[in-house]
């Protein structure tokens, strides 16, 4: 399969679909994760929230990041693969694609969430930016579990 993998993570259930299955590709080979999360300093600086707020937002964002990297650690470890952990901080699809390109991952492996064509319209998909931007392959896990019939 893949001897390096970059997993993007998120405080969020499907980041955590996302680890297990990149954990799932790099096991063959003993391969390695690079599990990153990127704090993007635009969260923390919407038009309405005051100057003196700001700071506060940056720690929250911050804090999510760790705790996505936790989470996805734990996940990581437990399915046996050997693996490194980074945050990064700005633009999300920069960050994310130039983390693959230092780790020279062979794939990036992103949770996709749903969004409406408005808000992808208005404020843009960071995973079309990767998928346009990054060195390698791009796999994207559904946001959601498929269904049951």
């Amino acid at each position: 399969m893949f001897a390096r993998v970059l997993v993007a993570v998120e405080d969020s259930p499907s980041s955590g679909r996302a680890v297990r299955l990149a954990a799932r590709l790099v096991a063959p080979r003993r391969g390695r994760l690079l599990i990153c999360s990127v704090v993007d300093h635009d969260q923390a600086t919407p038009p309405r929230v005051p100057v003196t707020f700001r700071p506060h937002l940056e720690v929250v964002l911050k804090r999510a990041a760790d705790r996505a990297l936790k989470r996805a650690g734990t996940a990581a470890r437990g399915a046996g693969v050997r693996f490194d952990t980074v945050v990064r901080e700005g633009d999300v699809a920069e960050e994310i694609v130039a983390a693959a390109r230092r780790f020279r991952a062979q794939l990036i492996v992103l949770a996709s969430r749903p969004r409406g064509r408005l808000s992808v319209f208005v404020l843009g998909s960071r995973t079309h930016a990767v998928v346009n931007r990054s060195p390698c392959p791009v796999l994207l896990v559904p946001g959601r579990p498929p269904r049951r019939r």
